[in-house]
């Protein structure tokens, strides 16, 4: 997301690309008027780091010795929240077990039958049911970004066509329909006519 002040040359440099993609892939973004908040599509770009703010920690008593037998207790980090409006990459919960090449444009994230499969992004499904291309029961959702975002091999499909989704919404449940060999999700990402790798891409936050 564009903070005040954010321009595209600052945006490229944050995620060490050129320029002239960022341009290329965000045609209706003014570089001299960028506003706070609007979304900037950043192609092949490093993810931004997430600073969490520092932990406080309570000063130890000075009363009591220490106990040289206690063992601290293991510390579960959560991912740290944000305002976003995209899910991104995995839409499900799972293992990255094939990734993006030109056999096979896309990622295959293998999970249990039955696992929760969402929307990456909010827009308007315009497929969903069987396909006969290999892909079994298929979602297809298109963005207002220009994005179309494909869900191949679900065991069925939760949503209609033409119906509106929100980001994170579930919309199918992981199978193993058509051409698989076992439950997973294939996940597939087109911009401009082009799939490109989703694990390539970085939003500007």
């Amino acid at each position: 997301m564009v903070r005040p002040g954010d321009t595209l040359v600052q945006i490229a440099a944050w995620h060490r690309v050129e320029l002239t993609p960022i341009v290329t892939w965000n045609p209706t973004a003014d570089p001299r008027r960028l506003v706070s908040g609007q979304r900037i599509l950043v192609p092949a770009g490093a993810p931004m780091p997430v600073v969490a703010p520092a932990p406080v920690v309570a000063p130890a008593p000075t009363s009591a010795a220490p106990d040289s037998s206690a063992v601290p207790a293991p510390t579960s980090v959560a991912p740290a929240a944000e305002a976003s409006d995209h899910l991104w990459p995995l839409p499900v919960k799972g293992i990255l077990t094939r990734r993006f090449s030109s056999a096979h444009p896309g990622i295959d994230i293998a999970a249990p039958a039955g696992t929760p499969v969402r929307a990456i992004a909010g827009g308007t499904v315009v497929w969903a049911g069987w396909k006969t291309n290999g892909g079994g029961y298929v979602i297809v959702i298109e963005h207002l970004d220009g994005m179309t975002s494909t869900y191949n091999h679900n065991e069925g499909v939760d949503v209609s066509a033409r119906q509106v989704v929100a980001v994170g919404e579930v919309i199918a449940r992981v199978g193993a329909t058509g051409w698989a060999t076992g439950p997973h999700l294939d996940l597939r990402i087109e911009m401009g006519g082009r799939l490109i790798d989703p694990l390539r891409l970085s939003w500007a936050r």
